[in-house]
């Protein structure tokens, strides 16, 4: 009877380890998420939408790759269509232009989920630019500067920072400097199983020490 007693005790107290062990565990793996999307710009284009008499107006596109460096799917939300919020930073040659960007104008807005699973996602992203000047068929000459996510990512750990990239205009043609996509191995592990196996093989050890002194 008092061996029993002492085996459902033991038991107990297993079963108490590896329940903290294994809670341990999940909440290392959820803070390892924390980070794990790389959100970047692989691709920018333009073309004219409108001439009025007060301005020219332009759509330009952003091709995002966004890559989940963990081994797990991740799920994220956003509260528009438009998903990441966009915006331009520009230092045009003539000081005269002025620029404006209406991306967020056309944004529908609704809640959408979006599933990550390890590997690369492809989305895009969307402006609407006006200029002050109705002579342009093209993007004024000058530098620019694109920054998606930067609110979204601040209140989403998921996400390691905003995508930036740069371009320059001049006498019609373009120069691109956009960033490079992370490298990386998809780590494959189980920390809760093999924390389980070394606990156990240790209070197996202790069990046979308590035996022998009996």
């Amino acid at each position: 009877m008092f061996g029993c007693k002492i085996n459902r005790i033991k038991a107990v107290n297993l079963l108490l380890f590896l329940l903290i062990i294994t809670t341990t565990v999940k909440s290392k793996a959820s803070s390892d998420l924390d980070g794990a999307l790389k959100l970047t710009i692989t691709s920018i284009s333009w073309e004219m939408a409108t001439q009025t008499e007060n301005y020219t107006s332009f759509d330009m596109f952003f091709n995002l790759t966004i890559d989940n460096v963990s081994s797990k799917k991740i799920e994220t939300a956003f509260a528009d269509s438009c998903k990441f919020d966009s915006y331009i930073n520009y230092q045009l040659n003539d000081s005269s232009l002025l620029l404006t960007t209406h991306g967020n104008e056309a944004c529908l807005m609704m809640i959408i989920e979006l599933e990550l699973p390890p590997g690369s996602s492809y989305l895009m992203d969307y402006e609407h630019i006006k200029i002050n000047d109705t002579s342009f068929t093209d993007l004024p000459d000058g530098y620019y500067e694109v920054v998606i996510g930067e609110e979204y990512v601040k209140s989403n750990p998921y996400f390691e920072k905003e995508a930036r990239a740069y371009f320059q205009v001049f006498n019609s043609s373009y120069s691109y400097n956009l960033p490079e996509r992370p490298t990386y191995e998809v780590p494959v592990n189980n920390p809760s199983i093999l924390s389980s196996i070394i606990l156990f093989s240790i209070l197996l050890q202790i069990h046979r020490k308590k035996r022998k002194q009996f």
